[in-house]
């Protein structure tokens, strides 16, 4: 409720989302054996009818997944330190990521179009760290001629 308070305060409104930010996270080895999913062995016969054989094979996720409890939150500690790891470089970004995040979808307010075309810029560099690309950018300024945003009131 706070993040969607102080985006309306501010004179240019910009939103955007991350692209499949789920899984351009890596898990740890460690990470990776709370993912583990059994499945059965299949093979076709030489007439081409799938055949599951009684053999078991244990699997593991390399990416975080969608739809696990702690998803959300892994996704958010990691856009904290992704931020807290470049705050020199991209100081303006930053600051947004640690208060502007809801899930994967970013909604960050500037005060002069100046800050908002920073932002923009701060923002494509600091997720491309982490390859996270930004999608369906949304702003009531144009800050960016290359960028996909529509001219609406938000």
């Amino acid at each position: 409720m706070a993040t969607l308070l102080r985006f309306r305060l501010s004179k240019v409104a910009i939103a955007c989302g991350g692209s499949q930010a789920f899984l351009q996270l890596i898990l740890s080895d460690k990470g990776r054996d709370a993912t583990r999913f059994i499945w059965y062995k299949t093979k076709y016969t030489p007439d081409g009818k799938l055949c599951i054989e009684d053999e078991i094979v244990i699997y593991r996720f390399k990416r975080l997944l969608f739809g696990l409890t702690s998803s959300p939150f892994l996704l958010s500690a990691s856009l904290c330190e992704l931020a807290t790891m470049y705050e020199q470089a991209y100081p303006t970004a930053t600051k947004h990521i640690k208060n502007t995040i809801y899930m994967d979808y970013f909604v960050m307010g500037a005060s002069t179009d100046t800050e908002a075309t920073i932002l923009y810029q701060e923002m494509q560099q600091l997720t491309s760290q982490i390859s996270l690309p930004l999608a369906k950018w949304t702003s009531n300024y144009r800050f960016c001629k290359s960028c996909e945003t529509r001219k609406r009131s938000i």
